[in-house]
């Protein structure tokens, strides 16, 4: 283990290893946690699936852990190497459970960023911090998010008539959900969400993440996981992930198949997924990140979710942090030219490209 002292707040800090899984998910939950970001099953998911480096920061007092900082060293040849906290994830950073603690964490990124020569250092934080108010930080998406009642049929009731009908027309068109925990999972169940995953992919003109990743987040988060596959006419139509974490649950990965779009299968996969989440007992379903008024956006608010702004935080000189916003201008042009490609050469070229971009 190595250790650290910040002599200005007698804050040790260490890197931690898989010894330290369960009192790190302990603190995670009991400093308020927003989601399954913080927990530590992300540490080895990454480093196993896309071989991501692991520098999983905590902070102890008189032995006791009073912060956490998950880091990501990420190579990347659009952007250079980068400490991320955490990569491909909507949120990460700093949680801590006083100023004193949270400014050590930063400094120790910070320590490790000259010393390693990453180019900058992105913490995603889900809520404002005035610690970091002076750091350079980009606000482009928020996280859209539903506020669960105890019994699904309230929910469903609520909706208006449009989206009801719309939940209801693939069933009538014979299509099913099949719910299935991650600690029941084999491996022909990776292989449909990923027959659902790669074509969709490469439709909308984004490198695909290898199924390796899929496999081990649901294998390590096991009866917290949950897949949704939409069946219909025998064939996979549509596939959601959800991984939970405390009182909230979110839909990691979803994706339908174009060519069943006049059939919403996707309304019926996010209805099966939400009533799934409120027979489990979750309070909360984060539907992902978004842009503000995109059509992601335009499509989750019909369920009646509400915003969470997305403030990332970066250390690091302004020239080198990059600009990750959709509508940079190299963007189009590449999706363009990936969507022209057959899906089984995009599948195999897909993860080198993807694990780059976080």
């Amino acid at each position: 283990m190595t250790t650290v002292v910040d002599s200005s707040s007698s804050t040790d800090i260490t890197i931690a290893g898989d010894w330290d899984a369960s009192a790190w998910n302990t603190f995670a939950l009991a400093a308020g946690a927003d989601g399954h970001i913080h927990a530590y099953a992300w540490r080895n998911i990454f480093w196993r699936a896309l071989k991501h480096r692991p520098h999983y920061l905590i902070a102890r007092r008189n032995r006791s852990i009073t912060g956490i900082l998950p880091l990501f060293d990420v190579k990347s040849r659009l952007f250079g190497r980068s400490l991320i906290s955490v990569p491909f994830l909507n949120g990460g950073g700093i949680l801590a459970k006083d100023d004193a603690s949270a400014a050590a964490l930063l400094r120790h990124a910070q320590g490790m960023m000259h010393h390693h020569g990453y180019r900058y250092v992105e913490l995603r934080h889900r809520r404002d911090e005035p610690l970091m108010a002076n750091l350079v930080s980009q606000r482009q998406r928020v996280a859209m998010r539903l506020a669960l009642p105890e019994n699904p049929e309230v929910l469903f009731e609520s909706l208006k008539a449009k989206l009801r009908s719309q939940i209801r027309r693939p069933v009538k068109a014979g299509a099913r959900a099949q719910i299935i925990n991650g600690s029941n999972i084999v491996e022909r169940d990776i292989e449909s969400l990923y027959r659902v995953y790669a074509e969709s992919m490469r439709d909308l003109g984004i490198p695909v993440f290898p199924k390796s990743l899929f496999r081990e987040t649901l294998r390590s988060f096991g009866d917290e996981a949950w897949l949704v596959i939409v069946w219909l006419d025998g064939h996979p139509a549509a596939f959601g992930l959800m991984i939970g974490f405390g009182a909230a649950i979110e839909m990691a990965w979803a994706s339908s198949l174009r060519c069943f779009d006049r059939l919403s299968v996707n309304m019926l996969l996010y209805w099966e997924a939400i009533r799934t989440a409120i027979d489990q007992r979750y309070q909360v379903f984060d539907f992902g990140r978004s842009a503000i008024d995109g059509p992601t956006y335009r499509f989750v608010t019909q369920w009646g979710a509400t915003p969470l702004s997305l403030p990332w935080y970066y250390l690091g000189s302004k020239e080198n942090i990059p600009d990750l916003s959709s509508t940079s201008a190299r963007f189009p042009l590449a999706m363009r030219a990936w969507k022209a490609l057959p899906t089984p050469i995009a599948n195999r070229i897909g993860p080198m490209i993807a694990r780059s971009l976080p």
